[in-house]
């Protein structure tokens, strides 16, 4: 994501491609990272071998249907949807691919409907911490 799409967002995101900030997510107090340039938000969590914190959390411009992949993952992750300060889907377990795919041939992970907001944690975690559809969140 560029800089200037979250040029509406908190000015000290904008400032810290990475920096780690406070989430808020139902009962959870959470420390995330958040991206805030295109290569950042197009390698995503990929090549790492952990998250570094409780998760990485993707802010767009507007909302979207948001399409991920899971292009050199190397551990699983859920993907919680969030729109406004709302989760509003979570897609729990995803393993990361099968090496020897194409990228070409990687499943697209996608919302049911328009989110801002995507926080990824490990797989399991958003069961763990019992997080729901429905759940609060603040930045």
């Amino acid at each position: 994501m560029l800089r200037a799409d979250i040029a509406n967002k908190p000015q000290e995101i904008v400032q810290q491609d990475h920096g780690f900030f406070n989430l808020q997510v139902g009962e959870n107090n959470l420390e995330v990272e958040v991206v805030s340039t295109l290569e950042s938000f197009k390698l995503g969590l990929g090549k790492r071998d952990e998250i570094g914190s409780d998760g990485m959390l993707f802010v767009f411009s507007s909302r979207r249907i948001a399409s991920f992949w899971m292009k050199d993952m190397r551990f699983g992750i859920d993907m919680i949807w969030i729109d406004g300060d709302e989760v509003v889907e979570i897609t729990k377990n995803i393993p990361p691919p099968n090496r020897a795919l194409p990228q070409q041939e990687l499943e697209l992970y996608l919302p049911e409907s328009p989110v801002d907001k995507v926080l990824e944690v490990k797989a399991r975690d958003s069961d763990g911490l019992g997080i729901e559809v429905g759940d609060k969140v603040k930045l």
